[in-house]
């Protein structure tokens, strides 16, 4: 199994394991391709699949991402799967995940010599998106609509974003089918951990589109090869709670009205304005290379990243744009996964260009420590030390 998805260099990593611990490389080998991935209940690429979904979310070493996306082409799985589990990554956990993992599929792809033509960006013009986002969401999850009117009652611009971005633009693209889709989310939400609702939200919406029980399980088992057993544990007592309540009739599965009463959203092309130029004043030319970069494989990131980042948020009046930057500084810090490291730099090149200064930088990662601890804030002082640096010295 181990051959099937490593193709000719799966001995590699086996045999530098083995010089530490012929124990744990045994262990790599019979729990997790010969226990694991090789039990029936989901195929070989929807496995690969599921795979790389979980290490994006986890945001670490590149090296366990980059082995399982050239498995998951080895054992048959199609270049433009991988671009869209980014975009169900964006909708997880942030445009990071997004970034990180785009890099990794470009580097795969162009030492395999393959040529992937870009994703095409959608032709609709987004004043829709509010329509379809309702629509999905009144099929979505327990009682989605009833929790999506109390939410908007504390946050009437988080629902919108809600509705119109993960149900109007992520959730409804048409680049995988429905199972690969629901089980990615499904192992993402898992990964990421304290997601419980969420989870049992797209479990729901999964049985819905015909997902079965067993697949879904079976996504659960494969996360104790790649987060480990605590993870798989809190997602397997959501899940099995969440059976137990259908079997007794208190969530339904049955469909709720599709008929929504919807109102127009505003255009792609003046988010995109808009955010192209907050884009201009906050980030200059670090955020638009970011946002080139995605050319050449998924353009439609790169412009998601101008009008939902800069565009729905970034614009927004509520908050100074210094005071964005460092919470986007501590935010990023605070999660300390490798993903993290160039949106840390964007941001505090941002956020010197806005007005803050050098001391407000590093005060903003040292009111962190009680609450992430020191290697985090060690991680990203050393990062910012680099960064102001490089500022000074220009």
């Amino acid at each position: 199994m181990l051959r099937e998805v490593g193709g000719g260099g799966s001995d590699a990593p086996i045999n530098t394991l083995e010089e530490a611990s012929p124990d744990f490389a045994r262990f790599v080998v019979e729990y997790g391709y010969g226990d694991v991935l090789a039990r029936p209940n989901l195929d070989l690429v929807t496995r690969e699949a599921l795979t790389v979904a979980s290490l994006m979310i986890q945001g670490n070493h590149p090296l366990p991402t980059r082995f399982h996306v050239n498995g998951f082409l080895n054992v048959g799985g199609k270049p433009e799967v991988l671009v869209e589990l980014c975009f169900l990554a964006i909708g997880v956990c942030g445009f990071p995940a997004a970034i990180n993992t785009i890099a990794v599929i470009r580097e795969v792809l162009k030492e395999r010599g393959q040529h992937v033509p870009p994703v095409p960006v959608g032709k609709r013009d987004g004043t829709e998106r509010h329509l379809r986002g309702l629509r999905n969401l009144a099929t979505h999850g327990e009682n989605g609509p009833q929790r999506f009117r109390e939410l908007a009652e504390t946050s009437p611009v988080f629902a919108k974003l809600l509705v119109e971005f993960v149900h109007g633009e992520l959730l409804t693209r048409d680049g995988l089918d429905a199972r690969t889709k629901y089980l990615s989310v499904i192992s993402m939400l898992a990964t990421a951990g304290n997601n419980q609702q969420w989870l049992r939200d797209y479990v729901t919406s999964a049985l819905r589109q015909g997902v079965t029980r067993d697949e879904i399980t079976e996504s659960m088992i494969q996360l104790t090869v790649y987060t480990g057993f605590p993870t798989a544990l809190v997602g397997f007592f959501t899940i099995v709670e969440l059976f137990r309540n259908i079997d007794a009739n208190v969530v339904s599965l049955s469909e709720s009205a599709k008929t929504v009463a919807s109102e127009p959203s505003e255009a792609h092309s003046a988010r995109f304005k808009r955010g192209a130029d907050t884009l201009s004043v906050i980030s200059g030319g670090t955020g638009q290379a970011i946002v080139a970069s995605f050319e050449d494989i998924a353009p439609e990131i790169g412009r998601m990243i101008v009008t939902h980042s800069y565009g729905d948020i970034f614009s927004r009046p509520g908050l100074p744009k210094k005071v964005r930057e460092l919470t986007a500084i501590a935010s990023m810090a605070s999660v300390g996964a490798m993903t993290s490291e160039i949106p840390i730099r964007v941001h505090i090149e941002a956020a010197l260009n806005v007005g803050a200064t050098p001391n407000e930088v590093i005060e903003t990662l040292l009111n962190l420590i009680p609450y992430v601890g020191y290697p985090k804030v060690e991680r990203a002082l050393a990062l910012a030390g680099s960064i102001l640096h490089e500022h000074d010295s220009n």
